[in-house]
């Protein structure tokens, strides 16, 4: 019980920290929109990285009692994590001026990974087991389905 706890203390501290820093642009000037959607990337994939530690955190405590759960999700997280990487490094790579870098389709192929599997729908042996996952891969789930949304895809 204290595990859960632990998990969604800390999916909680996880989502507030981020949207306690948001800001407002009010400028209409196309390089100050570019510079602002660059650091808005920046912040959804280090999002994703949390999300991402708290699932795989998940798996860990559900590995013993779900090992067939824990053998479906585990590469999916892996893929998730190869994705963001590439945008983390796309992302760098427009903010240090690379203009031929397409940190928008980046960042919409780790939501586009995050389809391939339903993290919450799975024949759990345990009926806790689910509870757990919603709670834990919620940062994550959260994170990835507003990617489309604020960058664009459908």
């Amino acid at each position: 019980m204290k595990k859960y706890i632990a998990v969604i203390a800390l999916t909680v501290t996880l989502v507030m920290l981020p949207s306690a820093c948001r800001k407002t642009v009010t400028s209409s000037n196309p390089k100050v929109l570019a510079v602002n959607a660059l650091f808005d990337a920046s912040d959804v994939s280090h999002e994703i990285s949390n999300g991402l530690g708290a699932a795989d955190e998940t798996l860990k405590q559900l590995q013993a009692t779900e090992p067939q759960y824990y053998a479906a999700a585990k590469p999916y997280l892996q893929e998730i994590a190869k994705a963001n990487d590439k945008a983390i490094a796309a992302i760098r790579a427009a903010q240090a001026g690379d203009d031929s870098v397409d940190w928008r389709a980046s960042l919409l192929a780790v939501a586009s990974k995050a389809s391939s599997f339903d993290p919450a729908t799975f024949g759990f042996k345990n009926s806790n087991s689910q509870k757990l996952v919603i709670t834990g891969f919620n940062l994550l789930r959260i994170t990835l389905a507003v990617i489309p949304q604020k960058f664009g895809g459908k």
